[in-house]
């Protein structure tokens, strides 16, 4: 076989490739055209558990939205509009409406982890999720999560992103708070550990522990690597001695320095 015949075989081979797979597209197109949702589900696969929403309720919303999905041809389905509707719940993230071939209209999505519950001044109370997105509180479920409370005004703003240049000048506090608890929940003994954050009135992280009566004055944001070291030590070296209510106060904000305040026993 010489090279021209080789070249034009295999030209025409793409070309029928191409066009067969062509075929099949429209094919399936077409039968999906056709098709009548049989039926609307969450992927099971996404998420096995829901805390501040159920299925029920997100598939109340959808059909109050856009009415009833079974039974409406498939092409007749807007799952751009069920997506957007889904994003009205601030519970929900990475939320993916598609159509499969068996007639089902499928979703994938995920619930939002709050690591922190926030208590206000101004009485508001709201959550803020592992991304910095703050999320409200909800009816049917409270996370058992760390506590912020102390001089906190900043007001709860709908999905508002912490991590956001200008949401850092405006909701320092709330910045703060978010940073610290991202800290705690990732450890596993810090997590176990820290029952609430406190701002006390010149601004300042004071943590307050499920175990022993003192205040953890931590100060700024800045270099917690170390100053959660320096607790770490001692917690082991000095308080499993002396007792772990000897002291009202340990501080940390100064550098490679823990200050501690005895208790007035009078």
């Amino acid at each position: 076989m010489n090279k021209k015949l080789k070249k034009i075989l295999i030209i025409s081979g793409w070309i029928l490739i191409i066009c067969l797979v062509s075929f099949l597209i429209y094919t399936a197109q077409n039968r999906q055209k056709n098709l009548i949702c049989k039926r609307l589900l969450i992927n099971q696969d996404s998420i096995k558990t829901f805390s501040f929403v159920n299925k029920i309720q997100i598939f109340n919303l959808i059909r109050d939205s856009i009415g009833t999905i079974e039974g409406k041809p498939m092409k007749a389905i807007n799952i751009q509009k069920i997506e957007k509707t889904l994003a009205l719940i601030p519970y929900l993230k990475n939320i993916t409406v598609y159509k499969t071939l068996q007639g089902e209209i499928k979703i994938d999505l995920s619930e939002r982890k709050p690591i922190a519950h926030v208590f206000t001044k101004n009485n508001e109370t709201f959550y803020i999720d592992d991304e910095g997105i703050l999320i409200p509180t909800s009816p049917i479920y409270t996370s058992n999560v760390l506590a912020v409370t102390g001089e906190i005004y900043e007001p709860y703003s709908k999905l508002m992103d912490l991590k956001n240049p200008a949401s850092i000048n405006n909701y320092p506090k709330l910045y703060k708070s978010y940073i610290i608890s991202q800290y705690i929940s990732k450890d596993e003994f810090w997590s176990a550990m820290i029952d609430q954050i406190n701002l006390n009135r010149r601004g300042e992280l004071e943590l307050i522990p499920k175990m022993g009566k003192h205040r953890i004055i931590m100060g700024n944001i800045d270099n917690l690597d170390k100053k959660f070291y320096n607790l770490m030590v001692f917690y082991e070296k000095v308080l499993n001695k002396i007792g772990w209510d000897t002291y009202e106060a340990i501080n940390l904000k100064f550098n490679d320095q823990v200050v501690c305040t005895i208790k007035n026993k009078l």
